[in-house]
């Protein structure tokens, strides 16, 4: 899987895809916002995409300082335009020298990431031990807005691994993957690389309404370090 061909050839549409999901995308920004007491002293955007979000999100929240980064040379060029701590790296591979307060990776990010644990133990060595955060949303693959017989069918194929949670998806006539996750399969990567769910909501793709089932929409994880 290559994250970076797949936002390179989407860069240019990129917003106007966005556009089409703003009341999902809104709902999970206003859990961000809702979760810092405080504005953060640092933050980092993981996967940031043309950086046209982070800058809605950094706006409301007010960070004293704000790096993204993003696999993708086009959306790198795009969100440079907009910030000046852009770096074109994968989260699996990213270093910094401090640590940061809060880390977003947003709208299925880590549904095209490499290596999954080796992308959420970075995640963890980056937070702050006192009070950072991680904050994602992922699809997920019982989300029943899908209908109760595709999740029905995805719950049957998990039980006898009769197929994993990747799936496609068509873009200009080039299928691409994504990966979508169950409630279970999550949460137990979480814990292997030691976070701990603070939160954790469903939100309906279509409307952004905001749910505490997580088989009510995609997923949205307030996390921090564990112990």
């Amino acid at each position: 899987m290559d994250a970076a061909k797949i936002y390179d050839k989407m860069a240019g549409v990129y917003r106007n895809i966005s556009n089409g999901r703003w009341r999902y995308l809104n709902a999970v920004d206003d859990i961000i916002v809702l979760s810092q007491p405080r504005a953060p002293k640092r933050y980092l955007d993981v996967g940031c995409g043309d950086g046209h979000r982070t800058k809605i999100l950094t706006n409301r929240i007010e960070p004293h300082g704000t790096d993204l980064i993003d696999p993708s040379m086009r959306m790198v060029e795009k969100a440079s335009a907009v910030f000046n701590h852009v770096e074109l790296c994968s989260i699996e591979n990213y270093v910094a020298p401090y640590c940061y307060n809060l880390i977003t990776a947003l709208w299925n990010v880590l549904g095209h990431v490499e290596d999954r644990e080796k992308s959420l133990s970075n995640i963890r060595s980056l937070l702050d031990p006192r009070d950072g955060l991680f904050i994602f949303d992922v699809n997920n693959r019982y989300n029943l807005g899908y209908g109760f017989w595709n999740v029905a069918k995805n719950m049957l194929r998990d039980l006898f691994r009769l197929k994993s949670g990747w799936f496609s998806f068509n873009f200009k006539g080039e299928e691409f993957p994504t990966y979508l996750y169950s409630p279970r399969e999550i949460k137990g990567l979480l814990k292997k690389a030691g976070l701990e769910v603070v939160k954790s909501y469903g939100v309906d793709y279509e409307t952004g309404e905001i749910h505490k089932s997580l088989f009510r929409g995609q997923m949205v994880f307030v996390t921090r370090r564990a112990g």
